[in-house]
């Protein structure tokens, strides 16, 4: 995944989807807000393992085992939990970050035949069903 995502339904059918994100004083403090581009490098809202939105980093930012620091938005499945830069985030504190949509370079993508291009995000049929899982 490179990383760009959209978030495009309506606070209502997030709300319908996370039912106790409606009771939450995030929304009242930084209001909500749909996008249709979001870029690794930003602050964007997820849902921390405490069942509260909250703004996160969309990146990792650590050491690699070289002490250089890191930049990273993802890890391989089965190297997360013994890689050293992902191993505590892994391990306490996941996020779940309410997706419509995310975006693939057309040539890392299975689609090629359909032309996908940056621009055209791959969407679920159902988003409900799209969320994105992170550690942070």
């Amino acid at each position: 995944m490179c990383g760009r995502y959209k978030m495009t339904a309506e606070q209502r059918a997030l709300f319908d989807l996370m039912p106790y994100l409606e009771q939450d004083e995030y929304f009242d403090i930084h209001g909500y807000k749909m996008n249709g581009d979001i870029c690794p490098g930003t602050f964007i809202m997820a849902v921390n393992n405490r069942l509260e939105a909250e703004d996160v980093w969309w990146t990792i930012e650590d050491e690699d085992r070289n002490g250089v620091p890191r930049r990273v938005i993802n890890a391989k499945a089965e190297n997360v939990r013994n890689t050293p830069m992902f191993r505590e985030a892994f391990a306490r504190d996941r996020i779940l970050v309410p997706a419509t949509g995310i975006y693939e370079p057309a040539q890392w993508s299975r689609m090629r035949s359909a032309r996908r291009s940056m621009s055209e995000p791959i969407e679920a049929a159902d988003w409900k069903k799209s969320a994105l899982v992170s550690a942070t």
